[in-house]
Formats: structure tokens, sequence, C-alpha cells
């Protein structure tokens, strides 16, 4: 019976370890994926993950307000708290991918937002700039 449950064990460590690596791993490889991962970091006013999601270039034009602004983690939990967000289409053109969202709030108004991804590096989206149309 020993004998059993150590080739069990053994013939089960492969499976354990693929399924704890696919869901520890951020897959940042599907631009979709780090869209959803953005709304939720400002919906948490998560600075850092909002900070890792941005290009080198979309950074620096929100740096001041993500580095100096000791309040800007509470205002993103409050202004997006009572938000719905859904991804409406996904178009990749040339080595960009743009992805419309529509935001809803709580008071039933909402307005399109656009994020424009890159690859920085194979399998590496950020996002690379943001357009909003009220």
């Amino acid at each position: 019976m020993k004998n059993f449950r150590i080739k069990y064990v053994c013939f089960l460590i492969p499976f354990i370890s693929f399924w704890a690596h696919s869901i520890l791993t951020v897959e940042a490889a599907e631009p979709a994926m780090v869209v959803e991962q953005y709304i939720l970091a400002l919906k948490n006013g998560k600075i850092e993950a909002v900070k890792y999601l941005l290009s080198d270039k979309f950074y620096k034009k929100r740096k001041v307000l993500l580095e100096n602004n000791p309040n800007y983690s509470e205002f993103l939990r409050k202004f997006y708290e009572d938000s719905e967000f859904r991804i409406m289409k996904t178009v990749q053109k040339n080595e960009q991918v743009y992805v419309d969202i529509e935001q809803t709030r709580k008071d039933g108004s909402s307005n399109m937002i656009t994020l424009i991804l890159h690859e920085d590096k194979p399998g590496d989206w950020k996002i690379n700039s943001e357009r909003l149309d009220p």
C-alpha cells in the first residue's frame, strides 16, 4: 500500500505543478486579460498594479499622478466603486490592440474607453494609451 501511495504521488506531481504554475503565473500574453487586471487595479486603488500594466511611455504621462499624489489610491476606489465595465470590442491593427470598454455608473450614465496596448516584449502586453469618449 505504501508503495502505491508513493507511485500515486509521483504520478500527480507533474499535474499539480502544471496546475499551480498556470494559476500563479500572470499571463500577460492576452491583451483582454491585461485590460481586466487594469480595471480591477483601478477599482481597488492598486497603484503598483496600475504602474506595472502601463507602458513606459504611458507611465511617464501619468507619473506625477501615480507617484506624487498620496490620495490617488483612495480617489480611484471611490471614483470606480459603483462602475461596471464591459469589454465591447477588441481589434488588432498592426502591432497594437484596441480594446473598447463601456463604463456604466450606478446612476445609469456611461461612456466608452479605448485602451491601446502593445507588446513591450514578446508576450508582455502593456497599456500604451487611453482614449475617453463621453
